[in-house]
């Protein structure tokens, strides 16, 4: 399990993928959020074959994590997409938020 703590909507993640060698080729990541609602943008990940927009045309996606809320995402969503926290200044309260991920031997 991984714990992050954001401070604020001032801090903030980079767009990335959970794609470490070490949780396998199709890596499952739950993770649960407490405190502020803050979204977690989605964007096609450029080096995934047919990415580039969304169903609806647009770039990124965006998926509000309320307080209690639990994420789960495949490996697939991995593969094909990157994911951020991005910041959000009106965003006052703190946000932890919990990763799980199996670890492969």
């Amino acid at each position: 399990m991984l714990l992050n703590l954001y401070r604020d909507g001032v801090d903030s993640m980079g767009l990335h993928a959970d794609n470490e060698p070490e949780l396998g080729a199709s890596p499952v990541v739950a993770t649960v959020s407490l405190g502020a609602a803050r979204p977690l943008r989605f964007r096609p990940n450029p080096s995934a074959s047919g990415a580039g927009r969304t169903a609806d045309g647009s770039r990124y996606l965006d998926l509000d994590l309320d307080h209690g809320s639990l994420l789960l995402t495949s490996g697939l969503v991995q593969q094909a997409w990157k994911h951020e926290l991005p910041r959000r200044k009106r965003v006052g309260d703190p946000r932890i938020s919990l990763t799980f991920r199996y670890i492969c031997q």
